[in-house]
């Protein structure tokens, strides 16, 4: 306590030992001159000023200095006026309480959380807090930054604004369970961008319990995995082709023998010169019938064998050949196909990846004509320095829809597609990839102007492999 002259009255035990000092240094002495002056405080002097003469009080001032005896500490001050019965005049109480350990925790934590909010921030998942009854009570900018929502558009179970409808009430559930049984939440779902568009996640929550066991938090997190799901339904559907591949090669391997069979008896029996004019001229029509089932067996054979090393590859048979495969399609569609060959070019390459990247482009120009048009096949030598060797070129152009500036620059990412539904995305990044590792390059060339529309894409493909080509053969 301190009289009216602001002198020490008197010291309780606890202030002495906290300041390490004793009775006879302390009491009867000007506060001020106290230890190394540490109460020697302008703003301090003001406020112990105001308590004496203005009746007020000090709360929760705050000190930090460097003590004698004890070092730095921080120290906090609460005063006011007291009346004593026995005091002849007020007494000025000072109340001080050291805080030093509770401030370097708060300290510690703060570090703590902003290490953890950075990190949290910067992660690329979404991410979020809730309390014990599931309640939303932190998200990461990420998560903002998907859903273009505020935190307090979304606090509490306002979470659900962004859920799917066809999977809210499923997703509730499954909450609700695991915050009443306290075990670890696991489920997948799309959830909606700012965009309005929905992205898979896959999303967890663990349980943070305090030490009896109680669960007092739930930290979450949801995981972007659209990508992966379009990969997987992309790779099942390549099985499935690649299946019936297969089969079809099996097919038409199985029918040729027999084919050749009759195709021979069919020829014997042309010769025999009993036959009446109208049954030869069927026979003819016959003949002709069975030469085009077998020259379809025999590109199916072609096109579904695989090939496990380079070898040589006649560019305008393959291309004859992915052509007369489609020719059918062409005349339902009103497709006409013009074919400019200056030489028979063969490159020494993989033929089961040429074909590959050939019928993509001629399904991509078939899609691009849904009510007809032209595909123009061009095949020359080239020559070219950014290959640093001689090679061949091929030019398959449409007079199609085009592509737009938009997007022109995203036509080779995997899993971009304008075609919705129907399309992977992944058939013209496929065909990059192929053609890099072949050695060669890729361009292209758009127009979406009326009656000027049209694609064309331009592949350059060398004359022989790399040796490092050929150590990695394309499988």
């Amino acid at each position: 306590m301190l009289d009216q002259e602001l002198r020490v009255f008197s010291a309780n035990d606890p202030f002495l030992k906290t300041f390490q000092v004793s009775s006879e240094e302390t009491v009867h002495r000007y506060i001020y001159d106290l230890g190394n002056g540490q109460w020697d405080i302008p703003r301090l002097r003001e406020l112990l000023g105001k308590v004496l003469f203005e009746d007020a009080s000090v709360t929760e001032f705050e000190i930090d200095h460097e003590f004698e005896n004890i070092g730095r500490r921080i120290m906090v001050l609460n005063a006011n006026i007291i009346v004593t019965p026995n005091a002849i005049e007020p007494m000025l109480l000072l109340a001080i309480e050291d805080i030093t350990e509770r401030k370097r925790a708060e300290e510690l934590l703060r570090i703590s959380e902003e290490r953890f909010r950075t990190i949290a921030d910067n992660m690329s998942q979404l991410a979020w807090t809730c309390d014990q009854l599931g309640n939303v009570n932190w998200y990461n900018r990420r998560w903002l930054d998907y859903t273009g929502m505020t935190f307090q558009e979304m606090a509490g179970w306002d979470w659900s604004k962004v859920q799917h409808p066809e999977h809210l009430e499923r997703v509730i559930e499954g909450v609700k369970a695991s915050r009443d049984t306290g075990e670890t939440w696991e489920d997948t779902f799309p959830l909606r961008s700012k965009d309005g568009t929905y992205r898979w996640f896959l999303s967890r929550a663990i349980p943070i319990r305090d030490t009896a066991g109680n669960v007092v938090q739930w930290f979450g997190t949801n995981t972007d995995i659209t990508d992966n799901r379009l990969a997987e339904a992309a790779l099942i559907k390549s099985e499935k082709v690649s299946a019936a591949g297969r089969l079809a090669f099996v097919l038409a391997h199985e029918i040729n023998n027999p084919l050749q069979a009759v195709t021979n008896l069919m020829s014997l029996l042309e010769q025999a010169q009993e036959l009446h004019d109208s049954t030869r001229m069927y026979l003819t029509m016959a003949n002709t019938e069975l030469a085009r089932i077998s020259h379809l067996t025999r590109q199916s054979l072609a096109f579904y064998r695989d090939s496990t090393s380079p070898g040589p590859v006649n560019l305008e048979e393959l291309l004859d050949s992915v052509i007369d495969l489609y020719s059918s399609q062409f005349e339902k569609q009103g497709i006409t196909v013009n074919k400019r060959y200056r030489s028979n070019i063969t490159i020494n390459s993989y033929p089961g990846e040429i074909r590959q990247i050939v019928t993509t482009l001629v399904v991509n120009a078939m899609e691009a004509m849904p009510e007809g048009g032209k595909i123009l096949v061009h095949v020359h030598q080239d020559g070219t320095l950014k290959s640093k060797s001689h090679g061949a070129r091929v030019v398959i152009a449409d007079t199609g829809t085009g592509i737009s500036k938009e997007n022109m620059p995203r036509i080779f990412e995997a899993f971009f597609t304008t075609k919705e539904q129907q399309g992977t995305g992944l058939g013209l990044w496929v065909a990059q990839g192929i053609v890099s590792r072949l050695g060669g390059f890729i361009k292209v060339r758009s127009s979406v102007l009326p009656r000027k529309s049209g694609t064309s894409f331009s592949i350059f493909l060398p004359h022989e492999l790399s040796n490092k080509n050929m150590l990695n053969p394309i499988r």
